[in-house]
C-alpha cells in the first residue's frame, strides 16, 4: 500500500499537459484502508474539492477542524496544510485536485480580471464548506459528478469539456459567493509555515547529513522550539520524520532498483550501514533483503 504520511507540495496528479484527476477513495473492509480513511498532512499547489458520499469526516486545514456528513463539500485551496481523516468503519469520497493555472486567459478578459487572476493571486480563495442548501451546492455537486464521469471515461476531447466544467464550477462558485477576498496581509500561521519549510528541507535534502540545527535554520527557529512545534503538529520530533521519510525512500528503491542495500542506504542519508538496518526493521519489521523480496517477488543474489 502506498505510504500517505508524506505527501507534500510535490505530489501531482494527471499530467502536464492534463493536470487533472478525479478520484474515488474508500475506507472499509476489503480496502487499502481498512480500519478508516486518513491522508496525513500534506498541502500541494493543486486545489482540492472533496464530496463526501459515506461516512463522517474531519478535514483539518492550516490546523483548523471541521467536521463533514455525508453529501457535504470541502474545498481546500492551494498551499493549504491539510488532513483528511474519517471516522472507524466504511467511508467514501470523491476528490478532485486540478492545477489552477489551467483556469487562465492569456487575454485579460472579464473572467480573467474577475474570477481567474485574483485567485491565483491570491486575492481571493475558496470557501472551505458546502453544504445542501447553500447557493452554490447544486452547481457544485454538478459539476463534481460531471468531472467525475468525464475523467472515467477519457473519451475523445474530454479534457476540454473538462476545462469548460471548471470554469462553470468557479462561476457557480462566484455567483454564489462562495469566492471569498483574502483578509489584506493574511499569511498561514507562523508554525504551519515553519512546519512546511521544515518538511521542504528534509524532501530536498534528505539524502545529505542533516541535522536538527540546519532543520532549524531552515525554520528561522531554535532547535528547542522547533521540536516542540514539529512533535505537536506531526506527532514526531523533526529527526523522527527525517529518519521516516529516508526509509520510505529506501523502500521505493528496493522495489524498483537492483542497487545493492548498502548503496541503496547511502543514497538515502544513512552513512552506517548498520544503522540502516536497524532503522529500516524497527520501521518496517523487515531485513531491507527481506522487503525486497516479499516486495519483487524474486530472490536477490
Amino acid at each position: 500500500m502506498e505510504d500517505r504520511s508524506f505527501f507534500t507540495e510535490e505530489g501531482r496528479h494527471g499530467t502536464d499537459r492534463r493536470p487533472m484527476a478525479v478520484l474515488r477513495c474508500r475506507s472499509g473492509p476489503g480496502t487499502a484502508m481498512p480500519a478508516r480513511y486518513l491522508a496525513p498532512r500534506h498541502w500541494h499547489e493543486e486545489v482540492e474539492i472533496l464530496y463526501f458520499t459515506q461516512g463522517r469526516f474531519t478535514v483539518e486545514l492550516d490546523l483548523q477542524e471541521t467536521a463533514f456528513a455525508p453529501g457535504e463539500i470541502c474545498l481546500v485551496n492551494a498551499g493549504t496544510l491539510h488532513q483528511v481523516q474519517s471516522e472507524p468503519g466504511a467511508s467514501e469520497h470523491l476528490a478532485l485536485l486540478f492545477d489552477p493555472r489551467i483556469l487562465a486567459f492569456s487575454y485579460a478578459d472579464e473572467v480573467q480580471q474577475r474570477l481567474v487572476a485574483p485567485l491565483l493571486a491570491g486575492q481571493t480563495g475558496l470557501c472551505s464548506k458546502v453544504v445542501p442548501g447553500d447557493p452554490a451546492y447544486l452547481p457544485l455537486r454538478g459539476a463534481l459528478l460531471a468531472l467525475q464521469q468525464l475523467y472515467a471515461a477519457q473519451g475523445p476531447g474530454w479534457y476540454i469539456r473538462a476545462k469548460l466544467q471548471l470554469l462553470e464550477l468557479l462561476a457557480a462558485l462566484g455567483e454564489a459567493g462562495a469566492l471569498r477576498p483574502t483578509p489584506q496581509g493574511r499569511l498561514p500561521g507562523e508554525a504551519v509555515a515553519r512546519y512546511k519549510a521544515v518538511v521542504s528541507c528534509i524532501r530536498a535534502r534528505y539524502m545529505e547529513k542533516l541535522t536538527l540545527a540546519q532543520l532549524a535554520r531552515a525554520a528561522g527557529c531554535s532547535p528547542e522550539y522547533l521540536c516542540r512545534f514539529f512533535r505537536k503538529i506531526s506527532g514526531s520530533t523533526p529527526v523522527e520524520y527525517l529518519v521516516a521519510f529516508r526509509i520510505e525512500q529506501a523502500k521505493a528503491l528496493l522495489r524498483a532498483t537492483g542497487d545493492s542495500v548498502l548503496e541503496i542506504g547511502l543514497a538515502c542519508g544513512f552513512d552506517s550501514p548498520s544503522y540502516f538496518n536497524r532503522q529500516f526493521k524497527r520501521r518496517t519489521g523487515q531485513t531491507p533483503n527481506a522487503y525486497r523480496r516479499q516486495a519483487t517477488g524474486q530472490e536477490t543474489a
